[in-house]
């Protein structure tokens, strides 16, 4: 009887330790699905947290290109706006190169030919271009005589003879010495150079009372 009850024994303790086990077998591989599942959960959050950066990356780099897009959009105008641009009276095509040989400007002048006009406006310095410019155009109804050089008509006009001094004299009435000097002289000059003067004693230049131009301005001013 005893060894009958001894192998009973034996066989509940063995159900209980196969159940022992199986139970622990149970939780292990629940764990380990668990386990499992946060494995996953944790490489879908890793691949979201790579898509979220990757978008981040995308839209940085779309903002870098648009920076460069504006910066060279910028430089651009930039570029345009500190361009040089040519004046009509340091560029020879916007000169008299471009008129008619038969331009009365050219005759009132009192010279032969374009040639001869050309040659004399392009050795002019460039404020003494402009002005002669000025006066073509009114000239042509283009625009209106400046007002130093009608001054200048005015002056000569009436005392029938100028100078760079004395013309001076007068503009510094309404104007400083440094303009009324610049003005004097550079009026002065063109006159004689388009043959409204002629030359005088010393640095005095005649009224030319045959010049066409002179006529011509005289009714302007």
């Amino acid at each position: 009887m005893t060894g009958t009850n001894e192998a009973i024994m034996n066989d509940d303790e063995l159900n209980s330790l196969l159940m022992d086990l199986e139970s622990e077998i149970e939780v292990e591989a629940e764990e380990e699905t668990v386990e499992a599942k946060d494995d996953l959960d944790l490489s879908e959050e890793i691949d979201e947290a790579v898509e979220r950066e990757l978008e981040v990356a995308d839209e940085i780099h779309s903002s870098i290109e648009d920076s460069i897009e504006v910066k060279k959009a910028v430089e651009v105008e930039v570029e345009a706006k500190e361009k040089p641009k040519t004046t009509r009276s340091s560029s020879k095509m916007t000169g008299f190169t471009a008129i008619d040989d038969k331009d009365m400007f050219i005759g009132m002048c009192g010279m032969e030919n374009k040639a001869e006009l050309v040659d004399v406006y392009e050795a002019l310095p460039v404020k003494q271009k402009d002005k002669v410019l000025n006066i073509y155009k009114c000239i042509h109804a283009e625009n209106q005589l400046s007002v130093y050089t009608a001054k200048g008509i005015q002056y000569l006009t009436e005392h029938k003879s100028i100078s760079t001094k004395d013309f001076k004299n007068s503009l510094m009435d309404s104007y400083s010495p440094g303009t009324a000097s610049s003005q004097a002289s550079q009026t002065t000059n063109i006159f004689h150079k388009l043959n409204v003067t002629t030359k005088g004693a010393g640095n005095v230049f005649e009224i030319n009372k045959d010049s066409a131009l002179l006529k011509a301005l005289s009714e302007v001013v």
